[in-house]
């Protein structure tokens, strides 16, 4: 007898296959990597951000499927910023600020999209927490400054004034700040159902605005200063 060949491929998945194909092609962008490869090199199974990357482009072409038939399931987006949430605290660990913030930012329009403010709100925390990292780096590199200029300065026998915080100091303890403080307006009409989350933001907001408040007070007595030792001069 004859062997019976393998099922024709429904024509709505053939149409979705081509069209895959066809966008990655026109598109530039080589496909994503076999799971089954990646799960048996050891390498790969290793990288943390890798298998992160790839599980977000999953969901990325998943949604793009998706559209493609009329639907836009927000558990798919909610994954992919998810996804996204987790690429950008891999980069904050790794001291990657700046790949970092973009992850965060596009995990928040992930979780905005999926209309889902509890995870909106930690995104928006971990976004501050990238400003507040900046500005501590700004800290350090400073006080390291200072501590050679000070050393010059008394072998010189000359008066030692305090340091001004940089303006980038400033900028990034307000943007921390700022994030923080739409962390906590997001989370507020929820906090009856998230009370420890909406208390802990909160005060890490308070801390924020202490902190800025004191920074912009110091920079300004020290320049004020800074301006009467030139005037006596």
């Amino acid at each position: 007898g004859t062997t019976a060949g393998p099922p024709a491929e429904p024509a709505q998945a053939s149409a979705l296959r081509d069209w895959l194909s066809d966008t990655l092609t026109a598109g530039g962008v080589a496909p994503l990597p076999s799971l089954a490869g990646a799960l048996g090199s050891e390498t790969a199974a290793l990288s943390r951000a890798g298998n992160v990357q790839d599980a977000c482009g999953c969901y990325y072409w998943a949604l793009r499927l998706s559209d493609k038939v009329g639907a836009d399931p927000p558990a798919l987006v909610r994954r992919l910023g998810g996804g996204l949430n987790q690429r950008g605290r891999l980069a904050l660990v790794a001291g990657e600020l700046r790949a970092a913030e973009a992850s965060f930012r596009d995990a928040f329009a992930a979780f905005s999209h999926a209309s889902d403010p509890v995870n909106a709100a930690l995104v928006l925390v971990n976004h501050a927490t990238v400003c507040r990292s900046r500005a501590r780096s700004k800290q350090r590199a400073r006080s390291s400054c200072r501590s050679a200029t000070l050393q010059a300065l008394v072998a010189a026998g000359a008066a030692v004034l305090e340091e001004v915080p940089t303006a980038e100091e400033v900028e990034q303890l307000a943007e921390a700040a700022r994030q923080q403080r739409r962390a906590v307006d997001a989370i507020r009409p929820l906090r009856g159902a998230q009370p420890s989350f909406y208390l802990a933001s909160v005060r890490q907001l308070a801390d924020d605005e202490r902190e800025l408040g004191l920074t912009l007070l110091a920079a300004i007595e020290r320049s004020a200063e800074r301006g009467a030792e030139r005037g006596a001069e």
